[in-house]
């Protein structure tokens, strides 16, 4: 079983960047895209992919400097994002690939969107749970995935 999902992800990431490089390598430069032509859907998703960008990105930052002092245990990370939401990192990844789906519009983009949402959705639910389990301390009004929601 394990080796048939492994093989079902690699086909998949396959034919995902396979279709996501024509596009954007192939058919977005052929088009004549500028910033009155681009459209309000494309902007937003430009925006959209910088601020997930930024938000994994820090997010990430915040985890790496968790052991700069040479620690090895676990600890709670208390900035950023992190003070709203156990997992921002996924939350980041999740809004650069919602940027990416608005601003390029085709089904590669799309369905590698909502597969990125339903795989890291469901694994920072079980980051939040993991935190609570393991710090009797964890900030209670922390969500898992959405800030103030979930």
């Amino acid at each position: 079983m394990p080796l048939s999902v492994a093989l079902m992800a690699i086909v998949f990431n396959m034919m995902n960047a396979g279709f996501n490089g024509l596009t954007l390598f192939y058919w977005l430069p052929a088009q004549e895209v500028t910033w009155s032509t681009m459209g309000l859907m494309s902007g937003l998703g430009l925006v959209l992919f910088g601020v997930g960008f930024i938000t994994h990105f820090h997010s990430d930052r915040v985890l790496w400097g968790l052991r700069s002092d040479g620690s090895t245990g676990y600890k709670i990370p208390m900035k950023g994002v992190h003070k709203w939401v156990a997992a921002p990192n996924y939350l980041g990844e999740s809004i650069q690939w919602l940027g990416l789906a608005l601003f390029a519009n085709n089904l590669a983009c799309w369905s590698f969107c909502i597969w990125t949402f339903c795989n890291l959705a469901p694994r920072a639910r079980s980051n939040l749970k993991w935190y609570r389990d393991k710090f009797p301390d964890y900030p209670s009004e922390r969500k898992a995935f959405l800030p103030f929601i979930w």
